[in-house]
């Protein structure tokens, strides 16, 4: 690997890296589910070539008196057996902020927001299980499949940000919404129900809604009922993460991603929900994003001469600020490709998001093939009402 320097954080990394700690770990993950079982040896080849093809990603959070930023290494990951927690890994200094783990049958990619956001992290998980077939002699052919025997290019590390931001016309405002938090709901320890739906048959109830539209109905159904029995009538809403590379097309593996929040309309129609729901979704278009960008890049910009402790309670007020307008969140990473002959050895994909102490679920999916698999993470002691909501998906009601 090259000399390596330090690399500076984008604007939604700066904010991650500042609010993340023991009581909020920020770590996801996407996790490949295979029909054979995981020769870790394989694995660990797979991860040091495709590391040493994209370097920017093998560092650790460092917070100090010269700020937040990564310092790459050149001390590749070692790849670890999984064991279904997600805590604070990386803090002060410590691990990787981009790691592997195992199973039996399965391949996880771990990470935070500090470095890569979802849409990236679908890039490099489709390049490490392309490149660990690949070590096995599979033939196959890449397409847009990172290649390891390629150079690195700018564009895959670049700030995706400051290349597309607009200058701001006017101080921007967040409107802050009081949204309902469970206060009072006793709470446990992080637990996660995960259900694989045939997409053809969701894509049936679903129509002429999308999958997302038509989850995130659900989704806010099973809330509804878990706030009745609250007998709490806040507002319940959704932070949905926007993957920016659908408006602006660009090849990095870092951060570019915009959130908006989804007000649940109070109704105990659910067509009527779902028909509300989508009308909010057709105002996040290219313009709605640029307005995002352009925010995030305007703290970025306002704060990076600030002492750290200053840059810090500017991006916990505006951390504050957004998961005090969310309920909760839902993400949808879509439908991920891989090549046929890879794709015939992958039984499915699932996408975990980690919980912070201030929100006490979480939806999160990702699809490979014609398998959705929709995963919540949750402290709530409600498995009865989100079994419910599985089953209603699986026969549309």
């Amino acid at each position: 690997m090259k000399n390596l320097k330090n690399m500076q954080l984008d604007p939604v990394g700066e904010f991650y890296g500042t609010v993340i700690g023991e009581h909020q770990s920020g770590v996801y993950s996407i996790s490949a589910y295979l029909k054979k079982a995981i020769v870790p040896d394989m694995l660990q080849l797979a991860v040091n070539d495709l590391m040493k093809r994209l370097p920017f990603l093998c560092g650790r959070l460092i917070k100090d008196k010269e700020g937040l930023y990564h310092e790459l290494m050149t001390e590749l990951p070692e790849i670890t057996v999984d064991d279904d927690t997600y805590t604070a890994y990386y803090l002060e200094g410590k691990g990787h902020v981009v790691r592997v783990r195992y199973g039996e049958f399965h391949i996880k990619v771990e990470a935070i927001h500090s470095i890569i956001d979802g849409g990236g992290l679908v890039k490099f998980t489709r390049g490490l299980v392309s490149r660990y077939f690949e070590l096995q002699g599979l033939k196959f052919d890449r397409g847009d499949i990172v290649s390891c025997f390629d150079n690195t290019t700018d564009e895959e590390s670049a700030n995706a940000y400051e290349r597309f931001a607009r200058p701001l016309e006017s101080e921007q405002k967040h409107e802050t919404i009081s949204a309902y938090h469970h206060e009072g709901v006793k709470k446990g320890a992080m637990k996660i129900l995960r259900h694989t739906f045939d997409v053809s048959e969701i894509k049936k109830f679903a129509k002429p809604y999308t999958i997302t539209e038509y989850m995130m109905a659900h989704i806010f159904m099973a809330l509804s009922k878990e706030r009745g029995l609250q007998d709490n009538n806040d507002l319940i809403t959704s932070l949905l993460p926007i993957n920016c590379r659908n408006f602006f097309p660009c090849d990095t593996y870092r951060n570019f991603v915009a959130n908006a929040t989804i007000l649940m309309p109070e109704t105990k129609d659910f067509n009527d929900m779902l028909e509300q729901v989508h009308l909010q979704f057709k105002t996040l278009d290219k313009n709605y994003v640029q307005q995002v960008i352009n925010i995030l890049q305007g703290i970025h910009e306002q704060t990076k001469n600030m002492k750290m402790t200053e840059k810090e309670g500017v991006w916990k007020q505006f951390s504050d600020l957004e998961y005090e307008s969310n309920t909760t969140t839902f993400s949808n990473l879509g439908l991920v490709k891989f090549p046929q002959e890879i794709e015939e050895e992958v039984e499915h994909l699932e996408f975990i998001v980690s919980l912070p102490e201030s929100m006490p679920t979480s939806f999160s999916s990702i699809t490979v093939g014609n398998k959705l698999t929709l995963a919540i993470s949750y402290t709530l002691d409600c498995e009865g009402i989100f079994q419910r909501m599985l089953e209603n998906i699986c026969t549309g009601e």
